[in-house]
């Protein structure tokens, strides 16, 4: 049996319970009742509700694969739900030091964190394997790029699923990218 929710009731459980407990309430996701409310992300429902980079977080795919232009790889991103990351994880071989070598790169770039209005991408860690000796290097970063996002924060669902399909995976493949490129300069890795 399919129950029709009106917006008006919608609104009022959202009220009286807030986002987070409506979404279970109803048995819909945030990003759903988000959708189906058409609300404002800025709006009324804002100081207990509809959280910017929480939203964000939710809408970006899990387990997509985004090609890079850089390397034949593509990214693949997963989600970190106890401290709320977007993970890009680039894994591909490459020469170093003379001998093959398996590079795997964790870099997290979660949109509007902390409900700013760009995209820190954090470099977290480069982990190696060379094949032929089975050495081993694991490299912790501390230091973000950032993605200053100068065109206003999307309010709507439609404008949030736009943003992440067209200006998210590009903007923040194309600095993982530069990243990537930039640490072969600095370890003098030939691409």
């Amino acid at each position: 049996m399919k129950v029709l929710i009106t917006e008006n009731t919608l609104f009022s459980v959202i009220n009286k319970y807030g986002v987070e407990m409506s979404s279970k309430i109803l048995g819909i996701s945030e990003v759903d009742l988000f959708k189906q409310t058409g609300a404002n992300i800025n709006g009324p429902f804002t100081e207990e509700g509809f959280d910017v980079s929480w939203m964000a977080y939710q809408m970006v795919e899990e387990n997509k694969e985004v090609p890079s232009k850089l390397l034949d790889f593509n990214y693949k991103i997963s989600k970190d739900d106890f401290v709320q990351v977007v993970e890009w994880i680039a894994i591909f071989d490459h020469e170093y030091d003379g001998y093959m070598t398996r590079f795997k790169f964790t870099i997290y770039a979660t949109p509007f964190w902390d409900n700013n209005n760009s995209i820190p991408v954090d470099l977290f860690e480069v982990y190696m394997v060379n094949y032929e000796t089975e050495e081993e290097e694991d490299y912790d970063f501390q230091g973000d790029y950032f993605i200053d996002l100068k065109q206003e924060k999307p309010r709507y669902y439609n404008e949030f699923k736009d943003f992440i399909d067209n200006v998210y995976y590009d903007r923040v493949r194309d600095t993982i990218d530069t990243l990537i490129k930039d640490f072969f300069y600095v370890w003098e890795i030939n691409l």
